[in-house]
Formats: C-alpha cells, sequence, structure tokens
C-alpha cells in the first residue's frame, strides 16, 4: 500500500485546537544532561498539574503512573524503527521515536532515585528484554524494566542502551479509566487472540535483520509491536492513541502526532454536558537526535570503527 491518508493523519498540518497545549520542548536546558534529569523535571511539572482538576473528575497522575514514554535510541534496531516510520511522516524524514512504553508510576523529582538500582519500573514489549530477567518472564513479548537503563542519553558502544531522544506524554484520566489502563498493561495474555505481540516482535526482528528481503512491516497493515502493546492498554480503557490512523499500523510516531496536533481528537464522554469534550493532554520531548545519527557530539568523545579485533585485542 502506499495511499499516504492509510498512513498519515489526515490533519497533521491543521493547527492544534484552542486548549492544546503543545509538548514542552526540554531539547535545550536538558542537551547536555541525562534522562533522569530530564524526567526529574517532568516528574516535577507532573506533581503540579496533579493537584488541579484538568477537566472535570480527569487528572494527570502525580507520579506518571500509566503515562506514555517514547524513545528514540542508537543503534541497529533504534535506527531501523525510526527509519521504518518515515511513510508515516508527512515530509517523509524519520521518527524522533524508536519505541514506546507505558510508566509503572514512581516517577520522582530527584534525579539519583531515577538513575538507582531500585529506579521506578516501566512496562513494555520490546525487543530487546532487560537484561535483569530470564527470558522465562517474556510472556506476551512483555516485561517490565528498571527505567535507569534508560537513563544514559550519549552514545556508547559498550552500553546495550543509549537514548537520545526521550518524551512523556500524559492524559488526564479518571481514576477508574487509569486502573483498567494499568489491568489490561499487566494482564497482555487476556488480548492475545486478537494482538499475537510476541509474534509481531519477531516480525518486527526479521525485518530489521534482512531489510533487503523482508517488507516493512507498516506497509503490510502490521502495527510496531511496542506501539501496539500501548495501545492495547489503553483500549482497556476505550482510550484512541491514534484517532486519525488504522489501529492496524499504530506505532510511536503516532502517540506524538497526537500530542503534537492531534489532541482535539482524543474524545471523551461528560455526562454533566451530555457533550463529547477533548481529553487533556501534556507532553513533554528532550530531543538531541533527530536525524539518526551518531556524532562525535553525541558520543561526548570522537568516534573511531570498533571491530571484533577493537574488542578482544590483536
Amino acid at each position: 500500500m502506499s495511499n499516504r491518508l492509510f498512513y498519515t493523519p489526515r490533519v497533521l498540518d491543521a493547527l492544534p485546537f484552542a486548549g492544546a497545549q503543545p509538548p514542552a520542548d526540554l531539547s535545550k536546558p536538558f542537551r547536555h544532561k541525562d534522562n533522569a534529569a530530564f524526567l526529574a523535571e517532568v516528574a516535577q511539572q507532573l506533581q503540579q498539574l496533579a493537584g488541579q482538576l484538568a477537566d472535570g473528575e480527569h487528572r494527570h497522575a502525580a507520579d506518571g503512573e500509566m503515562a506514555i514514554g517514547l524513545i528514540g535510541s542508537y543503534g541497529l534496531f533504534g535506527y531501523g524503527l525510526r527509519r521504518s516510520q518515515e511513510i508515516v511522516r508527512i515530509d517523509r524524514g524519520p521518527s524522533y521515536w524508536s519505541h514506546a512504553f507505558l510508566f509503572n508510576g514512581g516517577l520522582h523529582g530527584d534525579a539519583r532515585r531515577l538513575r538507582g538500582a531500585n529506579s521506578p519500573w516501566l512496562v513494555e514489549c520490546t525487543l530487546r528484554p532487560s537484561a535483569q530477567f530470564s527470558d522465562a518472564l517474556y510472556r506476551d513479548g512483555v516485561m517490565p524494566r528498571r527505567l535507569a537503563e534508560y537513563a544514559p542519553a550519549t552514545f556508547d558502544w559498550q552500553r546495550l542502551n543509549s537514548i537520545p531522544n526521550f518524551a512523556v506524554i500524559s492524559l488526564a484520566m479518571t481514576d477508574e479509566e487509569r486502573q483498567y489502563v494499568r489491568q489490561a498493561a499487566l494482564s497482555p495474555e487476556s488480548a492475545r487472540q486478537q494482538l499475537a505481540l510476541s509474534a509481531l516482535a519477531g516480525q518486527w526482528f526479521n525485518y530489521l535483520s534482512d531489510k533487503a528481503e523482508v517488507r516493512n512491516p507498516l506497509t503490510l497493515g502490521q502495527p510496531m509491536h511496542s506501539a501496539a502493546y500501548v495501545q492495547m492498554a489503553y483500549a482497556g480503557a476505550n482510550i484512541d492513541l491514534a484517532p486519525s490512523a488504522s489501529q492496524s499500523t499504530v506505532c510511536p510516531e503516532h502517540f506524538w502526532g497526537l500530542a503534537k496536533y492531534l489532541q482535539g481528537y482524543s474524545l471523551y464522554y461528560d455526562s454533566a454536558s451530555q457533550t463529547m469534550k477533548p481529553r487533556p493532554i501534556r507532553a513533554w520531548a528532550c530531543i538531541r537526535d533527530p536525524h539518526c545519527l551518531i556524532t562525535g557530539e553525541a558520543a561526548d568523545r570522537s568516534l573511531s570503527s570498533h571491530t571484533l579485533a577493537d574488542i578482544l585485542g590483536r
């Protein structure tokens, strides 16, 4: 399929509705800091928002419970996933994002607590499960991870995760809605017949390993595994995170489009006025690598080619 309307939001070039809050761009103040520092700032702002009802009974979770995390990572998988979403973007450039996940909660304004061994949990469908657990826990493609694993922002060829781009998207929800999202997120087996997450992850691994012969799964109507998991969880509360795209092709770029352009299309029914209202959404982003390019600045050192001989010694 090559129909642009199948992939791209119908009104991506439209102005946000009057009450929309565009994503807060924290790239400049946190460009040379790690992601824990960025998340600590987000946590402080979330705590301020949580003290006020966003709309009716809808509020943002003070600790980020069930908020959406987006990351864009360095490396083979990260760049491959970002480039695969070029067909979703009108400018056909690489997406900032290679992965989506859910915060379990526990975000804190102290960055040191977000870097430590007991940092908050997140839950995700990923091609790279955390080394902290046996793969026996990789049930239905979903596993937990400590947030500290995503704290490093600079490139290091000896580190599994190097995350230059990070975003947090918080949708205001009622307590009941947030509980529904949480129940769905922690019970992926309940949607096994409708969504085979582990099989999706396998399809994407196959594509990233053999781009010459295997088609981009998005062009085959297959969602990106991480985004499909997040949408599955929010579907538990009847919340659509990609209101202008086919759900069968959902990917992290759609969530970014929702936060940046399409807030007015995420609706909920207000029983008091008996009308549909836009759901309050807030987002924060720190983008250090917009172009899929590892530079010397990104690595905090001049880059050199590392081979097996370099690692093992000649």
